[in-house]
């Protein structure tokens, strides 16, 4: 008679069974050091640092930024001011030319006043000035007398003048002018600009006396 012993069947199977229990999910042991935390803590640090370097530089580029707007806005409103004084300069400079040109004009016409004035007075009797050319620091004068006396006491009297210097006569010929025989004569010297009070002659008069005096 052959006997089977069930027994251990329901013990293995009872024994087996917690085993199969123990599988709810999977865990995985990683493995942890002090190289791995000094790593970790590294690369936060840098991180950290990184983000700060990036934030400085960020607000550093918008009040530069801003800066410049700012810096751009002035230089308008100066280059405004800056065109606006150029304009006036250039106006003063103008009206300084044309103020020279106007005084340069008055001077030469005083000039040329002062100028026949004192040939007038220089003239003697029975000469006359008939022609006259006037050029930058020198003058021409054509005129006629009666005699070659009356010629020199002119030149002589232009000479004392404060206003001509070298007067010379350049040429005299004789001519007949209305049936008398005239000497025609070329004289050049060269002008020189008198104050008014130079080129003024003073009268001549009956001296006043003193106070006092009889």
């Amino acid at each position: 008679m052959i006997d089977i012993n069930l027994m251990r069947r329901e013990k293995g199977r009872r024994e087996a069974a917690p085993r199969r229990a123990r599988r709810p999910g999977v865990s995985v042991k990683v493995p942890f050091n002090l190289t791995t935390l000094f790593i970790v803590v590294i690369v936060l640090l840098l991180v950290i640092v990184l983000g700060g370097i990036y934030i400085n530089q960020t607000n550093t580029i918008q009040g530069l930024d801003s800066s410049i707007r700012k810096a751009e806005v002035e230089r308008a409103q100066l280059q405004d001011k800056i065109n606006l004084i150029q304009d006036l300069k250039q106006r003063e400079d103008r009206l300084k030319v044309k103020f020279g040109v106007i005084s340069d004009l008055d001077r030469n016409r005083f000039f040329s006043a002062h100028l026949l004035e004192e040939i007038s007075k220089s003239l003697p009797d029975y000469c006359w000035v008939t022609a006259l050319t006037e050029t930058p620091g020198a003058i021409s004068m054509e005129g006629s007398a009666f005699t070659n006396m009356t010629v020199a006491e002119f030149m002589d009297r232009l000479s004392s003048s404060p206003m001509f210097q070298n007067v010379e006569l350049t040429s005299t010929e004789r001519q007949a002018t209305e049936g008398k025989q005239t000497i025609k004569f070329v004289l050049t010297a060269s002008a020189v600009e008198a104050s008014a009070s130079a080129a003024k002659v003073e009268p001549v008069g009956p001296v006043a006396p003193a106070k006092g005096g009889k």
